[in-house]
């Protein structure tokens, strides 16, 4: 690794201890245990040379990618730097809005998706992943009220939970929500409404991005998805 590099390595180590020591302060401002909530590195703004960089710090990396064809290009790159085998241990979930002609590619690339909005959708991911022989798990994307927003409306998310959890080669882990970055109240009371729905369900609950990760934490958070505040803000 060149001077840049150890470099880069060096800033990005620091915001991940910043990051992780807000998360362990909201844990306990929650009374949750501390280290219960898991990172999702959101990629989208990262090259593959600083998601390897990343992977030689977290040695348990979970990264999020928004977009089918960005994924394929960058995966392809980081699995040259990497290795197959290391590579191989980074769990990858796709995080963005997924189009119903990029789903069989998504199953390929993906150990998991987040953002499900339908049952249809559902159905499909199933299909294409006996067609590969792999069990690819799902989160159910919930809308937080924004029209602007994906996802299911709240009063269906327990009934398309159920019609996924019959189907082959699929395995329903949580519920994911957005907040209302410019409104922390209602952010926080619909997150606390997601986390106790999750929770019903037995299903885990992926809430919180750069804007309102602590927001999150309080409210319960089993996994929050950081992109900006590593890769592109000065400082967590």
């Amino acid at each position: 690794m060149g001077r840049a590099g150890q470099d880069y390595a060096g800033v990005l180590e620091q915001k991940i201890r910043q990051l992780k020591s807000r998360i362990a302060e909201a844990e306990r401002r929650a009374g949750r245990q501390e280290g219960s909530t898991k990172i999702l590195f959101a990629t989208k703004y990262a090259t593959a040379q600083q998601i390897s960089a990343l992977a030689q710090i977290e040695p348990r990396l979970i990264i999020g990618e928004s977009r089918v064809q960005e994924a394929e290009e960058k995966f392809s790159i980081l699995e040259s730097i990497l290795g197959k085998q290391k590579f191989s241990e980074i769990e990858k979930h796709m995080i963005g809005n997924l189009q119903s002609n990029k789903i069989k590619r998504a199953v390929r690339l993906f150990s998991c998706i987040q953002s499900v909005s339908s049952a249809s959708m559902a159905e499909k991911i199933s299909q294409h992943a006996q067609a590969y022989g792999k069990e690819i798990e799902l989160f159910v994307e919930v809308n937080n009220g924004e029209k602007s927003k994906g996802g299911v409306p709240f009063d269906l998310a327990e009934s398309i939970c159920g019609k996924i959890s019959c189907l082959p080669n699929v395995k329903l882990v949580g519920l994911m929500g957005m907040g209302m970055h410019s409104d922390k109240a209602a952010t926080s009371a619909f997150y606390r409404l997601l986390k106790a729905k999750a929770s019903s369900l037995g299903l885990q609950a992926s809430m919180g991005m750069s804007d309102d990760f602590e927001i999150a934490v309080e409210a319960g958070s089993d996994m929050v998805r950081i992109g900006r505040a590593v890769f592109l803000d000065e400082g967590v």
